[in-house]
C-alpha cells in the first residue's frame, strides 16, 4: 500500500515537515506492507520556504535583516540554482511570530526585512521570487519593503518620508528611480490565498489590523493612511489597487508590489502543488493523510489540507485528515474529499497541553486512524 503523508503546518506547534514525521511515526506503530512518502505542503502562509527545502527542490540561503520593529535578526529563504528562483517567505523576516504579544503593534511595524530578504536573493543571482506573504505583522501597504527595494517616498514639499506606517498619510509621490535595474526586472510571483481588497469593510486595516495589536482609533488611522497611499500609487502608476481583489493581503503587501513593481498574485498551493508535483503523487498512491492545527469551514476556502483533498476526491484515493481541533461545521470538507477527520485530543485539554505534546498526541491519531481505515471503517 502506498501512503502519501502531506500536511500544512500545525501553526504555533509543529512545522509541516515536524507534523509529517510525527504522522509517519504512528503509521510505523502498525505491522504490514506499507510504502510510506513525507511531502510536507503550504499554501503561501508559514511554512512555504520548509516546503520547497523539504522536497529537497531548493537549498538554503540566509541573511541578516530587518524583524517587524528593526531589530536584526537572521532569517532564510530558498534558492533553486538552475532556476534562478528564490522563496521568500514574510513570515521569516517581517512576520507577526517573532514578535512577543506585548509588541505587536501595527503602527510602528515594517516590512522592510521582507524587502532585505528579496535583495539578498537578487544579490544571489534570482531573477524570480515567489513571495509567500501569510503571517505577517504590518498593515504598511508594503512601504517598509518597497523602501528596502529603492523605492522613495516623498511629501507635498518633496521631502523623503520615513517609510513607516505613521507616514502613510503624508506620501504625496513615488520616486522609482533609484530602483536597481536587476530588482526593476525582477519576476515577483505572490503567493496570495485571501481575497480582501485593501480598503473598506473586508480590507486590510479593519480586518486584519486588530488581529496584528491594533485598536479601534489604529485601524481608522492605518485605513485613512492605507487610502491615501491607494490614490497616490494610481497617480504614480495607473493601477488602481483599492478595491482590488487580494490587494489588502499582508497589509497591503500584494496591491503595492502588483501596482509598483508589476508582481503578479498567485493561489499558494497552486504555486507550491505544482513544484512539488503534488497532483502526480497523489495519483499514484493509495491512501492520503493531511492536516493542519485547525480544521473547520475555513479550510475549504483555499487552504492546503482541502486542495490535497480534492484533488485525492478526483483520482479516487481515499483522504484521511489529521488536526488539533475540529469545528462543528466540517461536513463541507467531507463533500470535497476528506473522508474523515480526526482530532488528535481525545479528551477536554488545555490548548497549552495539546500543543506542548502536538507530536506523540499527532503520531497516536495517526495510528488510529489507520487501523479505522485497515479495519474498513473508512471506505
Amino acid at each position: 500500500m502506498k501512503i502519501l503523508i502531506a500536511p500544512n503546518a500545525f501553526k504555533g506547534s509543529l512545522a509541516a515537515i515536524e507534523a509529517a514525521r510525527a504522522i509517519e511515526s504512528g503509521l510505523k506503530r502498525i505491522k504490514g506492507n506499507f510504502e510510506i512518502e513525507v511531502l510536507p505542503v503550504a499554501d503561501g502562509g508559514d511554512g512555504l520556504v520548509e516546503a520547497f527545502l523539504s522536497a529537497k527542490i531548493a537549498g538554503r540561503r540566509r541573511a541578516r535583516v530587518s524583524d517587524p520593529l528593526g531589530r536584526r535578526i537572521v532569517a532564510g529563504f530558498a534558492y533553486m540554482r538552475e532556476k534562478k528562483t528564490a522563496v521568500v517567505e514574510m513570515a521569516l523576516a517581517s512576520g507577526l511570530a517573532l514578535l512577543k504579544d506585548g509588541e505587536r503593534n501595527p503602527m510602528m511595524a515594517t516590512s522592510r526585512g521582507t524587502g532585505e530578504l528579496i535583495l539578498h536573493a537578487v544579490r544571489a543571482g534570482a531573477r524570480k521570487v515567489i513571495l509567500g506573504i501569510g503571517g505577517s505583522a504590518t498593515c504598511e501597504g508594503g512601504i517598509g519593503a518597497l523602501s528596502a527595494l529603492g523605492v522613495k517616498f516623498l511629501d507635498k514639499s518633496g521631502r523623503e518620508l520615513d517609510a513607516i506606517p505613521e507616514n502613510l498619510r503624508e506620501i504625496r509621490k513615488l520616486d522609482c528611480s533609484r530602483v536597481d535595474r536587476s530588482v526593476a526586472s525582477l519576476e515577483i510571483q505572490i503567493a496570495c490565498d485571501v481575497e480582501n481588497p485593501l480598503l473598506g469593510a473586508e480590507g486590510a486595516a479593519r480586518v486584519y489590523a486588530p488581529q496584528k495589536g491594533a485598536d479601534k482609533a489604529q485601524v481608522l488611522q492605518l485605513e485613512k493612511g492605507l487610502a491615501n497611499f491607494a490614490r497616490v500609487v494610481e497617480a504614480c502608476t495607473g493601477v488602481g489597487i483599492a478595491g482590488m481583489r487580494g490587494a489588502g493581503a499582508a497589509g497591503g503587501v500584494g496591491g503595492a508590489f502588483h501596482a509598483i513593481l508589476g508582481a503578479r498574485m498567485s493561489k499558494g498551493t497552486d504555486i507550491v502543488f505544482d513544484a512539488l508535483d503534488v497532483e502526480r503523487k497523489i495519483r499514484g498512491s493509495d491512501l492520503v493523510f493531511t492536516g493542519e492545527g485547525r480544521i473547520d469551514f475555513q479550510t475549504a476556502f483555499g487552504k492546503a489540507p482541502a486542495e490535497i483533498a480534492k484533488i485525492a476526491r478526483r483520482h479516487g484515493v481515499r483522504c484521511i485528515a489529521l488536526c488539533g481541533s475540529l469545528g462543528d461545521d466540517a461536513g463541507r470538507l467531507h463533500e470535497i474529499g476528506m473522508d474523515a477527520i480526526f482530532p488528535t485530543c481525545r479528551g477536554p485539554a488545555s490548548l497549552e497541553y495539546a500543543m506542548r505534546n502536538a507530536r506523540r498526541l499527532l503520531a497516536s491519531a495517526a495510528e488510529e486512524a489507520m487501523r479505522a481505515f485497515l479495519a474498513g471503517f473508512i471506505r
